[in-house]
């Protein structure tokens, strides 16, 4: 893993940028900027804490260190909710030239108990009322856990003038959303919120109350294979409601803007992770603005020749041959991994299941 965050910082800082990223980063676009929907997608990757685990640091400021430096931004704070509190809440604050970006961490997956933590959080989705709103309760407190220390930190950042700026993936594109919410009702400017596969956060009326606060400050960026946007749903509908504008992309690059939500009929779990979204905009990105930024982290395919369809649910079904070796020499050369979307099955139950294969159609 180590060797993955390596290369991403390898590629971020080559291809004869003659400035970082960051200082391409838009401070007051007033409306959907390209570089900064890229930009700030590779800053919410970067934010999950089992990212710089194994890196150099006595804490994780100085273990982010690693990561945010090359893109022009420097980490001026490292703040997490305590195991009392029982939500997991993780959120950095950074600096770059004009600005003040507030990243929130999404859901830990090298972690168990963080991650347990995370899905509680998650799963309290049954609305909370709270100043003639209503909001996901577990949402409001992971918020609430980390908020003394974020606005106090935020606050002193801000002082010099610079924009404040917001973003997150999944959870943390939740958190990063209430967060933007509250701050604009309190009248600290908000210059903008980029979220990427951001669960709903409450009902119609913080979403109105909310889009006239921010307005198109707010971009909601989302897939259609990605299940989580739509979450949750209750069959009480009204209790959640789309939030911002919305902005599709999909694995080619094809964009549509201020569109209506909507989900494959076939959800692909792994357009959920943020690497996903990172290198969906890149290839959607304008040619001009392409130059201006990092490419991806190369990513690395695993065997995904399928030999058939799966005959209980009807997936793709790929023989468990060789990914173990594939995997680890991915890793080793520094690439990301991208995962089979398919049904492995090792060798054993393969022979047993080729009984019932039904033959995959041919291409036309």
């Amino acid at each position: 893993m180590k060797r993955v965050f390596v290369a991403v910082l390898v590629a971020l800082s080559a291809g004869g940028l003659q400035a970082a990223p960051f200082a391409h980063f838009e401070a007051a676009p007033g409306g959907l900027s390209w570089v900064n929907s890229y930009l700030l997608a590779v800053a919410s990757g970067n934010a999950y804490r089992g990212r710089v685990k194994d890196l150099e640091g006595d804490g994780y400021a100085e273990k982010f260190e690693h990561l945010y430096r090359p893109l022009g931004l420097e980490v001026l704070a490292f703040i997490e909710s305590g195991e009392e509190e029982g939500t997991g809440t993780q959120v950095l604050v950074l600096r770059g030239e004009g600005i003040v970006l507030v990243v929130f961490c999404g859901s830990e997956g090298h972690d168990t108990a963080a991650a347990m933590r995370d899905w509680l959080t998650d799963a309290k989705f049954w609305p909370l009322e709270v100043e003639g709103v209503r909001v996901h309760r577990g949402f409001h407190q992971a918020l609430e856990s980390v908020w003394e220390e974020l606005d106090e930190a935020v606050a002193v950042a801000v002082r010099d003038g610079s924009r404040l700026w917001l973003t997150g993936h999944s959870l943390g594109g939740a958190l990063a959303n209430l967060a933007a919410y509250r701050w604009s009702g309190e009248q600290v400017p908000v210059a903008g919120v980029y979220t990427f596969a951001a669960p709903k956060i409450g009902d119609a009326a913080l979403v109105a109350d909310f889009e006239r606060r921010l307005g198109a400050r707010s971009q909601q960026w989302s897939t259609t294979l990605d299940p989580v946007p739509r979450l949750p749903e209750l069959a009480e509908r009204e209790a959640y409601q789309k939030l911002g504008v919305t902005n599709m992309v999909d694995a080619s690059g094809l964009v549509e803007l201020d569109t209506i939500q909507r989900m494959s009929s076939v959800p692909n779990p792994l357009a959920h992770r943020v690497s996903s979204y990172v290198n969906y905009l890149y290839r959607a990105l304008p040619e001009d603005v392409r130059q201006q930024v990092p490419r991806p982290p190369a990513q690395c395919a695993l065997y995904t020749r399928a030999v058939g369809v799966h005959p209980d649910n009807g997936y793709p079904l790929c023989r468990d041959r060789f990914l173990r070796t594939r995997r680890r020499r991915c890793l080793e050369r520094g690439d990301e991994v991208v995962e089979p979307w398919c049904v492995t099955v090792e060798p054993g139950k393969f022979r047993y299941l080729a009984q019932k294969l039904k033959p995959r159609k041919p291409r036309s």
